[in-house]
């Protein structure tokens, strides 16, 4: 595995307006207006990438499809044999937009996929509309699995207002083709009681939608060791029990924690700062670090060598449970 990730936010622009990112939207404001990152820096950062070792870059926002020169940022980091993965939600994904990311050197997709009922997807992402464009996107996403190679991974947040939905969603994944599936925690889960699961969600997500979850992959996975391996890792969700409470007021560790994106993490924001993790972005605090050039992630590495314990406890990085039911060997940060 790659040791590094990194990403990028290309744009702070987004179609819609999810509440549980309003504190990271507020904490953007704060720093940097609304805009596009610069291609001229975008390139010196796939340069500094390169410079230490690095393999791999995600293309994320705001809503990266919003930008109708997107296919230039991928030829630049293709140009740094770059692995390219963009984020979406699926708003400007049409068959034809897709070709031609693909075409530009796309070699990933990540696709949030938060409900497949339309009142309460288009609720939860407070825009009309995002229903449609986001079913219409993956239909053209399974289209171009039958005849390109990318790697393609279906996210959704476990939330109040969802979580009953998990097994219809890890359903479609698999029926469009969808390589991995990521079921995350929700991040800034403290400042958001209203769609954090409370301790009996949790207790009704364990008890009875797992095992829908474990049926799902028995019944629809033909190789049984991958669907074995994966009926396995349900039980991994929300456990151990003796933490329900803690996952309900969103809190995922205790004490210093040795989180696996210290020192291996970056990511590069419009006006060129850069943060060192996730949950870094939620925190209205000045902690960013400002991207000079070829040299800078070198510099940057060096001042990140000790976890933050005040924000790591709400942070659900180390504990997301992914499920892999391709045939192969790829792991997210490589090729095909």
């Amino acid at each position: 595995m790659n040791e590094y990730i990194f990403a990028t936010k290309v744009t702070t622009a987004c179609p819609c307006n999810c509440a549980f990112c309003s504190n990271r939207k507020q904490a953007h404001k704060k720093r940097e207006s609304n805009g596009t990152l610069a291609i001229d820096l975008f390139e010196e950062y796939c340069k500094a990438i390169v410079n230490v070792g690095g393999k791999y870059i995600c293309l994320s926002g705001g809503e990266p499809t919003l930008l109708s020169n997107l296919e230039e940022y991928i030829k630049v980091a293709k140009k740094y044999d770059l692995v390219v993965r963009v984020n979406t939600n699926g708003w400007g994904v049409t068959n034809e937009r897709l070709s031609s990311l693909l075409d530009a050197g796309l070699d990933q997709i990540v696709m949030s996929v938060y409900s497949l009922d339309k009142n309460k997807m288009e609720k939860i992402r407070n825009r009309e509309g995002v229903f449609d464009r986001a079913m219409a996107a993956l239909e053209a996403i399974k289209n171009a699995k039958s005849t390109r190679k990318f790697l393609f991974i279906i996210q959704t947040i476990i939330m109040k207002d969802n979580y009953k939905e998990i097994p219809d969603i890890l359903r479609v994944a698999i029926n469009v083709k969808a390589d991995i599936f990521w079921p995350s925690y929700l991040e800034d889960a403290q400042n958001n009681n209203e769609a954090n699961l409370d301790e009996e969600d949790i207790l009704d997500f364990t008890e009875n939608v797992l095992p829908k979850m474990k049926h799902c992959f028995e019944k629809s996975i033909e190789n049984k060791s991958i669907a074995s391996a994966n009926i396995k890792n349900c039980d991994k969700l929300f456990k151990p029990d003796s933490l329900r409470n803690d996952f309900s007021m969103g809190i995922y560790h205790h004490g210093p924690y040795d989180c696996k994106l210290l020192n291996r993490y970056a990511c590069l924001h419009v006006n060129g700062n850069l943060t060192p993790c996730t949950r870094y972005e939620y925190n209205p605090g000045e902690i960013y670090f400002k991207f000079t050039g070829t040299d800078s992630l070198k510099e940057f590495f060096a001042q990140c060598k000790k976890p933050v314990e005040e924000y790591c406890k709400y942070c659900p990085e180390g504990e997301h449970i992914g499920f892999d039911f391709s045939n192969n060997d790829i792991d997210e940060y490589s090729k095909l």
